[in-house]
C-alpha cells in the first residue's frame, strides 16, 4: 500500500528517486509548464514535497494532493486515501480510540501573565490585587452562564490574566497527552470583538485538534459542539456515558476529521451539534461526514444554543435525546 501502489493502480508516470525512500511524480501544483518530475513522494509515510514549489507545495495529508493528481472531488479523493494508508499514515496515530501527534512536538511558551484560578484560601492570598479581581470577574459572569465556576475552572484547568493580550477573558487551554498545545479565549465583555481569541504564539491552531481530547475515553454518544462554551455546558451535565468536545468554529480541519474517524470506533454514537442556526451546515457536515463516520447523526439544539440553555433544561434535553 501507499504511494507506491496509487501510482501504478492509477497509472501515474513516475520515477524512482535516488535515495530509495522516494518515487518522483509530475507536480501538479506547479501546472503543465513544467512537466519534469520534481514532487517527491515518501514510500514510508503520507509525506510528499516539491523541491521547487517548497512547502506551498508539501504536506502529510495524501487526500489533499490525491484530488489534485487524480482531478477527483474531495470526497472521492478521501475514499482513495483510505483505501491506501492507514489512519495512523496521516498527523496521528490510534491508541484505544485516543490519538497522539507523531510529529516533534514543540510546547509552547505560557505567558508569565497568565494565572491559574486559585482553588483555596492560600493560593488566593498569594494572587495580587488586579489578580483577585479579574478571577471574581471572570467567576461572576461564568456564574450569570449558568456554569459553575469552581468546576469549570478546575475541571478544564481555565486561566486568566489581569494584563496583556488576554485580559478580561477566560484563558482555556488545549491539551494533547497533558501538555497545553495551544489556547482560545473568551471574552466576558458584551461588546467586545472578536469574543474568541487564540494564541498566536503557538504553531499549533486550535483546529489542529478537538476540545477536551484527553478525556474523550468513550462511550455511548458523544457530542460535537461548535464551541468550547458549548461544551463545557454539556460536560457540566455530568450525564453517564456522555462526553463533548467542540471544534472551535464551524468548519472541520484534516486532523479533526481523523480524530473523529478514530472515535467513531470507541462512542456509539456521534452527534454533531452545531449551533441552532447553522442547521443546514450541520446537515452538510453530517452528510460529508457519514462516509467515515458512519454512526454520526445531527442533534439540534431545541430553543437555545447549549451554552445559553441552563445546565438542568440542557441535562434533560440530551438525556431524552442521546437514548
Amino acid at each position: 500500500m501507499g504511494w507506491d501502489k496509487l501510482v501504478r493502480d492509477y497509472n501515474i508516470s513516475y520515477r524512482r528517486g535516488s535515495g530509495g525512500t522516494n518515487i518522483e511524480v509530475h507536480c501538479p501544483y506547479c501546472g503543465d509548464s513544467d512537466r519534469s518530475k520534481h514532487l517527491g513522494l515518501h514510500l514510508e509515510s503520507t509525506s510528499y514535497g516539491c523541491w521547487k514549489g517548497k512547502s506551498l507545495h508539501s504536506g502529510r495529508n495524501p487526500a489533499k494532493l490525491i484530488r489534485k493528481l487524480l482531478n477527483v472531488s474531495e470526497e472521492e479523493a478521501l475514499t482513495i486515501s483510505l483505501n491506501y494508508f492507514d489512519i495512523s499514515d496521516y498527523d496521528f496515530t490510534k491508541d484505544k480510540g485516543r490519538n497522539r501527534l507523531l510529529t516533534t512536538v514543540q510546547l509552547p511558551e505560557i505567558p508569565a501573565e497568565f494565572r491559574k484560578f486559585a482553588t483555596n484560601s492560600a493560593e488566593y492570598l498569594n494572587l495580587s490585587e488586579p489578580d483577585r479581581l479579574m478571577q471574581s470577574q471572570i467567576g461572576q459572569y461564568l456564574k450569570l452562564r449558568g456554569y459553575d465556576p469552581i468546576f469549570i475552572t478546575q475541571r478544564f484547568k481555565l486561566m486568566f490574566a489581569s494584563s496583556g493580550d488576554f485580559v478580561y477573558r477566560a484563558i482555556i487551554p488545549i491539551f494533547w497527552n497533558k501538555n497545553i498545545m495551544t489556547w482560545t479565549s473568551r471574552t466576558i465583555i458584551s461588546d467586545v470583538n472578536p469574543r474568541y481569541k487564540a494564541s498566536k504564539t503557538s504553531i499549533y491552531s486550535p483546529d489542529m485538534f478537538l476540545f477536551d481530547s484527553d478525556n474523550l475515553t468513550g462511550g455511548r454518544a458523544l457530542l460535537v459542539c461548535e464551541g468550547v462554551m458549548d461544551a463545557m455546558k454539556v460536560t457540566s451535565c455530568m450525564i453517564p456515558g456522555v462526553h463533548a468536545t467542540a471544534l472551535f468554529g464551524m468548519e472541520l480541519s484534516d486532523q479533526q476529521m481523523a480524530l473523529l474517524m478514530s472515535w467513531s470506533e470507541i462512542y456509539d454514537r456521534i452527534y454533531l451539534c452545531l449551533d441552532k442556526a447553522e442547521i443546514k451546515k450541520s446537515m452538510s457536515l453530517q452528510q460529508k461526514l457519514s462516509w467515515y463516520v458512519p454512526n454520526i447523526q445531527v442533534l439540534s439544539p431545541n430553543q437555545k444554543d447549549f451554552g445559553e440553555t441552563p445546565i438542568s433544561e440542557l441535562t434533560k434535553e440530551i438525556t431524552q435525546k442521546c437514548q
